[in-house]
């Protein structure tokens, strides 16, 4: 996905906090503030194009207005964006990846699925156990200050009702990463479709089943078209959506914007996993009344036994690095909290 570089990061901040409020004065949370960035300078951001051209961010996200008088140009990989914004070539931007080799902590982020069940858990694990707080940490030491952009499901679509592990066998199902490692230790066979295929593959028998996100990525994509059957519980709530700014650029901001700025995107995590969450519900209750799509539950069995698998994959995660295992350890000791583990 082309991601597109562009000068005034400071035009950005101040963008954001515009559109708090309407006239540069913002209110979160109980305190206001009068922003005032200097533009002296010529900074890069990155960001996706959806947000450079509005893509009703604004109104919907409190996200910046940042496409009026903007020039740039185009990453077109996320090969050599950890180190552009370590080393401050690129002075911040938004991504939809993560870099384990760089900071394995991230794994735990992105690559244990069958863990959260809702939202609300992985915010909790996140804001309240201090998971946020240490992938802060770990990218700091690297260069750059972070913040999780939202955290989001990912749930099946099938062509046929899925309830027992013998419905799961030797389903064909578009699938990648750690979740097709997961699916195929309880007898699935994940097949890598590019993006823009899956609809074709599911229409003319190529795979069974697909997730691309969840019920709003299966409505977008109309899957539910191929597909008429909704298969819970989700398979993972990932949180591989972030904000970088590098750490050079930070130091430049005084303490008083510094802590405005980290307060704003942190809240912003809250307000877009929330509004993305709202959104799902709205998509399956259209896929639901429009393409006559059902929810189909696994049964007991066969939730134990992809959790199981599940398991086997956070405790890889967990021996990337020291750090990733203490919060594999904290993550499975909340997940017994809630009886989703033994």
């Amino acid at each position: 996905m082309e991601r597109a570089v562009f000068s005034g990061a400071y035009d950005l901040l101040r963008g954001f906090f515009h559109s708090q409020g309407g006239t540069g004065r913002g209110s979160s949370k109980g305190f206001q503030v009068e922003v005032s960035i200097p533009l002296a300078g010529r900074k890069r951001f990155l960001c996706s194009p959806q947000e450079i051209h509005g893509a009703g961010y604004q109104e919907a996200n409190r996200w910046p207005t940042v496409h009026r008088g903007l020039s740039g140009r185009y990453f077109r990989s996320y090969k050599d964006l950890f180190d552009a914004w370590a080393k401050n070539t690129i002075q911040g931007g938004t991504g939809s990846t993560y870099w384990i080799s760089q900071v394995p902590l991230t794994a735990v982020a992105g690559q244990c699925p069958l863990a959260f069940r809702e939202l609300w858990e992985a915010e909790y694990f996140h804001f309240h156990l201090g998971f946020e707080d240490a992938l802060r940490a770990e990218h700091l030491g690297k260069g750059i200050v972070f913040w999780s952009e939202k955290i989001y499901p990912t749930a099946m679509v099938c062509k046929k009702p899925v309830k027992t592990l013998a419905d799961l066998k030797g389903l064909k199902v578009r699938s990648s990463g750690k979740i097709a490692d997961m699916l195929k230790m309880v007898g699935l066979s994940p097949v890598l479709v590019p993006g823009e295929e899956i609809y074709t593959a599911l229409s003319t028998g190529v795979i069974d089943a697909a997730h691309w996100g969840a019920a709003s990525g299966a409505l977008t994509m109309k899957l539910c078209e191929a597909a008429k059957y909704y298969i819970q519980p989700n398979l993972a709530f990932s949180a591989t959506d972030h904000i970088m700014v590098s750490k050079k650029a930070w130091d430049e901001l005084p303490a008083d914007l510094q802590k405005i700025v980290y307060l704003a995107f942190k809240e912003r995590c809250w307000r877009r996993s929330n509004e993305y969450i709202q959104d799902e519900v709205k998509a399956l209750e259209t896929m639901k009344k429009k393409y006559g799509v059902q929810v189909s539950w696994l049964d007991k069995d066969a939730q134990k036994a992809m959790q199981q698998a599940a398991v086997k994959i956070w405790d890889e995660t967990a021996s990337l690095s020291a750090s990733n295992a203490e919060w594999i350890k904290k993550m499975k000791e909340f997940l017994k909290e809630l009886g989703y583990i033994d």
